[in-house]
This record gives C-alpha cells, structure tokens and sequence, in this order.
C-alpha cells in the first residue's frame, strides 16, 4: 500500500496537517527501535527524504478553535487521535481521500463518505 499511496501522491493533489511531517517520522522511528525490525536508520532518513520531496500542502492552521468545535467530537466518535481526526477533517475539507495505513483512520472515512484510495494500484 506504501507504493500505492507514494504513487497517487505523484499524480494527485494532497494536504496534511502541520503534524504530519512528526507524525510520519514517529512512526518511522517507532519502526526502526523495534528489536526485530529490517528497517535500517539510514533506509528509514531515506525514505523520510523522499516523501518529504513529494507535493504535499501542509496546513498551518490554527487548531485551537478546530479541535473544539469539530476535532475533539471527531476524534471521540469515531474513536480516532486528534492527528487522525485532523487528518480526516482536511480529507473531508478538501474532498481528497486520506493517505493512510490506519483501520480506524480508514472506516471513519467511509462512514464520512469520502473516499478511499484503493490498498494497490
């Protein structure tokens, strides 16, 4: 699926939270302490440097006012982290699906009704 999303991202208009650089590099380096992980430290700043090379718009909004009025009740119904939640809040501004790995992330935004990208293209 990493593909699939690297290549839609290569063709498609694509939007992030201010959080998504951290977040992709925490998950990344949660990979990398892992006893029994292929992932090297030096595959893992390769692979870092190439999506960040990728046309993703990252919005600096202020949440502040957004993670009261539609964050905070987002990500308590659909049972999703606030960066998720942020995440899906952006896919559903901007009607583009969202680029993630995550189950959670991923039916919460079928039940919104946006669409997904397909696990392989």
């Amino acid at each position: 699926m990493a593909i699939a999303i690297m290549q839609a991202l290569v063709n498609e208009i694509a939007v992030a939270p201010s959080v998504w650089p951290f977040e992709v590099s925490y998950v990344l380096l949660k990979k990398v302490r892992q006893p029994d992980s292929r992932l090297t430290p030096r595959d893992a700043e390769t692979a870092l440097n190439d999506l960040f090379q990728l046309p993703v718009g990252i919005r600096n909004n202020d949440y502040r006012g957004l993670i009261l009025t539609e964050l905070w009740p987002l990500a308590r119904t659909a049972r999703l982290s606030l960066f998720d939640a942020s995440f899906l809040h952006l896919a559903g501004t901007y009607q583009i699906p969202p680029t993630s790995f995550d189950k959670a992330l991923r039916s919460a935004a079928l039940a919104a009704g946006i669409a997904l990208l397909p696990e392989s293209l």
